[in-house]
Parts: structure tokens; sequence; C-alpha cells
């Protein structure tokens, strides 16, 4: 566990400021650990679904998920919630579509790597759905009572 006190956790904990963090693309782990950030009850975990044009959505597979044993619940996280992680910090807080088959479309206008003109794609992966999720809170505006996701 790397980063759980000092000045790292102390730079992720700021009222009135949404702090997201992806919780990685790597499935449950186990539920011992989390990827840090998003294991810092501090900071809003940001997972995936799988969110397709009809149907219901679904836990995208390899969104990380599990338990933090090293820190209680976050901020404002349900009972109900943590009580599978022994009231643990449990993640994730939040999800947005994350799976690369059904997730953000974004236009590309530089794609000098691949060769493909300019023209829409569709990116995934927890660090589309985090960056997703920030978009909402500033949109939202006022932050003042943000301290982690106790907010949601």
């Amino acid at each position: 566990m790397t980063n759980t006190s000092g000045a790292d956790l102390k730079a992720l904990k700021h009222k009135g400021v949404a702090i997201i963090a992806s919780t990685g693309d790597e499935g449950f782990n186990g539920g011992i650990h989390q990827m840090w950030p998003s294991n810092l009850p501090s900071v809003i975990a940001v997972g995936g679904v799988t969110l397709p044009a009809t149907g219901q959505a679904t836990a995208w597979w390899a969104a990380g998920s599990g338990c933090e044993t090293d820190f209680a619940a976050a901020n404002g996280q349900p009972a109900s919630v943590t009580a599978a992680c022994g009231h643990h910090r449990a993640a994730a807080d939040v999800s947005a579509d994350a799976d690369p088959a059904t997730g953000l479309a974004v236009y590309d206008t530089d794609a000098p790597s691949s060769g493909e003109p300019n023209d829409w794609t569709i990116v995934g992966g927890t660090s589309a759905s985090a960056p997703y999720i920030a978009g909402l809170y500033a949109r939202a505006g006022h932050l003042a009572s943000v301290q982690g996701p106790n907010t949601l």
C-alpha cells in the first residue's frame, strides 16, 4: 500500500474540490486493496458500466472493484455498500460508461500513429468514465460542500 498518509494523502483531501480517480481496468481484485488514489476515503472512485443503446446497463467486467481494508468507509458511503467490505472503503462510488464497445464518442482530429482519417471513434476504460464524471461535477457547480463521495 502506497501513499496512505502524510503529504500525499493530505493533497487529495480538500473540501470544496471534487477529487476524481478511476478504479482501473483490472476487474474485481479479490477484495483486499484498491488502486491508489481511488482507494482514499476523500476521493470519488469512478468505475465502469456497459451502457448499450437498448437494454439494461450492466457492470463492465473490467472495471476495478473490491474493498480497501486500510481505510474506513468513504465519506458518505452507505453502510449497506460497505457491509460487504467489513465496513471498510468499497469501490466504486459511481460509474459511467467505460466499455470500449459502448463508451464515449470522441472526434479524433489527429491520428498520426493509426493513419486513420479524422473521424468519430469510441473510447472506453475507467480513464474515460472518470473525466466524464469530473465534467458532471464541474458542470453542476455548487462544490462548496464536496468532501469525497458524500455529495453524489
